[in-house]
């Protein structure tokens, strides 16, 4: 946007004395004068070019101006617009600590939740969210929302291999199988577990090494004869304590292999030999 900048000086003029030939005016000096202020006019904004309170919020209009209150007014809106939170963040103060963004829901704020020693949660510079199991100490609430067959995944520390936490808020899981080895891929997800086996032959659960799969110490495995075939339970390589036998007695049977010690099961319910 250009400034009128005056090219005649006409009070110098005004000072000659009378027939000088340059205190004449000329119209050409005049036309110079109108050109040079409609150049500056034109190029200058008017109040046409301010934008409305609606213009402002639509945010569309690329060619009128906002006035400061303007762009308040429409700050203000945008940002109620956008459920408060960008007024809530700009009020944040940087903790000064590693932290998670949160809704708080008494106050509908957005706050910054610390991240505290004991909860054994940490943020490294990736940025990824670590969760030690190994340092957890407190006990913590679970919604009842959250299923039976619902499973977290934690990094123990043990070279990136996940453990599986999973929430039973009652009983045990109750698994329908009627393929020829119950325990087929057995991982530590299958502990305990009731089986409900209907196999029209007879069938062997054979509960791997504690070597391979390290179930815990008190696991508990039910294996439920629904058919005609019988359920033999065997270890691979560890002991196998079975006073009574191994096998279902008859159909509806149910035997329990207990792990009792590091590579210790012990048999137990309507069992036989």
């Amino acid at each position: 946007m250009s400034n009128y900048t005056k090219t005649t000086n006409f009070t110098t003029k005004d000072g000659l004395t009378s027939g000088n030939p340059l205190k004449v005016i000329k119209g050409s000096y005049f036309d110079t004068e109108f050109d040079n202020i409609a150049t500056a006019i034109t190029s200058k904004y008017d109040t046409g070019n301010l934008a409305s309170e609606a213009q402002a919020q639509a945010g569309t209009n690329n060619t009128t101006l906002m006035t400061p209150l303007r762009t308040e007014n429409w700050s203000a809106t945008w940002a109620a617009e956008n459920g408060g939170i960008v007024a809530n963040l700009q009020a944040l103060a940087d903790p000064g600590a590693d932290s998670f963004l949160v809704w708080d829901n008494s106050a509908t704020d957005a706050v910054a939740m610390a991240l505290l020693a004991e909860s054994a949660l940490a943020i490294d510079a990736t940025p990824a969210l670590a969760v030690n199991i190994s340092a957890l100490t407190n006990e913590f609430t679970v919604a009842s929302a959250i299923a039976g067959a619902d499973l977290l995944l934690f990094d123990n520390g043990a070279g990136g291999v996940n453990t599986k936490i999973a929430y039973q808020d009652f009983g045990i899981p109750v698994v329908d199988d009627t393929t020829q080895t119950p325990l087929s891929g057995v991982d530590l997800t299958f502990a305990n577990r009731w089986y409900s086996c209907s196999n029209a032959a007879a069938i062997t659960a054979v509960i791997p090494a504690n070597a391979s799969v390290a179930f815990p110490i008190g696991t508990v495995l039910y294996f439920y004869q629904v058919a005609a075939g019988q359920i033999t339970v065997s270890v691979t390589s560890d002991t196998l304590r079975a006073p009574n036998g191994a096998k279902t007695s008859q159909q509806y049977s149910v035997v329990c292999a207990t792990k009792v010690a590091a590579t210790t099961w012990v048999i137990s319910g309507d069992a036989s030999a």
